[in-house]
């Protein structure tokens, strides 16, 4: 399997220009997949659009810019688009909620580590159905996700073995033991399937690759993440409060510098032509305009 580095220095596609605007107009057209005509001079900004009044503890977002914000007691609040909440859902039975998957907001993946218990929620958040990995035999699950044909990718920590399981608990796919194969099998704390590609985030050693039939691909040493966001050839990540693009292709790493309007953001993400952000416990949803 492949190990590409990563280069901080700000390596910069070919006929790129070193302008903040332009900077800001590339992001802006890679996650609405127009095609863009640069502006020469205008600064970018952010124009503030509207901040929950929940205390957040850290948040999700969703391709039809909602916003899943969860609190120190667990509890998930669902807000719309225009920033109305509409849903809550709490379950303080399970302990600690350790991942929200949004991929698909009409069918919310929910995990509780701490019992090994997936629950999947409807777009009211209301539960349509729930597993226990250890009733299947898994005893050391920190990181899973939804998979693009609503399944569910689990990497099992003690077999070292990435599997795709039906919300009933069948096994469809499942990699060999990676412990075999890789000089460093992942320790994962996130997972993201994205463009028919698996993406395990291990916060010592990188993100690693997989295709959809769990085989590794490759390995980015990125390393001090804790989760990415994945659309087009880019992967998007957050570092001590700046934005990174990695450009899958190529491997190349730019910064994205933030609007004023952003502060000192404890979490970022980008949803089109938003930026979130976590400010003093609250979440700060800004348009991004040129």
């Amino acid at each position: 399997m492949k190990t590409y580095g990563s280069n901080f220095s700000r390596i910069l596609p070919v006929g790129y220009s070193p302008n903040r605007a332009i900077a800001w107009w590339l992001l802006f057209f890679c996650f609405t997949g127009c095609h863009p005509t640069l502006p020469a001079q205008q600064s970018p900004a952010g124009r503030f659009l509207w901040e929950t009044e929940a205390i957040a503890e850290r948040f999700y977002t969703d391709k039809l810019q909602q916003l899943y914000l969860v609190t120190a007691t667990g509890e998930l609040i669902k807000y719309d688009a225009a920033g109305r909440e509409v849903f809550r859902y709490n379950n303080n039975r399970l302990g600690r909620l350790g991942q929200v998957d949004a991929t698909n907001p009409f069918n919310l993946l929910l995990y509780y580590p701490d019992f090994l218990q997936v629950i999947v929620l409807d777009r009211t958040l209301s539960e349509v159905a729930t597993l226990n990995l250890f009733d299947l035999g898994y005893v050391q699950v920190q990181a899973l996700g939804l998979s693009s044909d609503n399944q569910i990718w689990v990497y099992d920590e003690q077999r070292f073995r990435l599997s795709k399981i039906s919300p009933e608990g069948q096994v469809g796919q499942e990699s060999s033991d990676l412990s075999l194969q890789l000089e460093h099998p992942p320790r994962p704390r996130f997972l993201l399937e994205r463009r028919q590609t698996v993406f395990l985030v291990d916060p010592e050693r990188g993100v690693y690759l997989f295709d959809i039939f769990g085989q590794p691909l490759q390995t980015i040493e990125l390393r001090g993440l804790s989760r990415v966001q994945v659309h087009g050839d880019y992967l998007w990540y957050a570092q001590e409060g700046r934005l990174f693009s990695y450009h899958l292709p190529s491997g190349k790493v730019q910064e994205m510098p933030l609007p004023a309007e952003a502060g000192a953001a404890g979490q970022i993400q980008v949803q089109k032509d938003r930026l979130y952000v976590l400010q003093d416990h609250k979440v700060r949803v800004l348009a991004l305009t040129q």
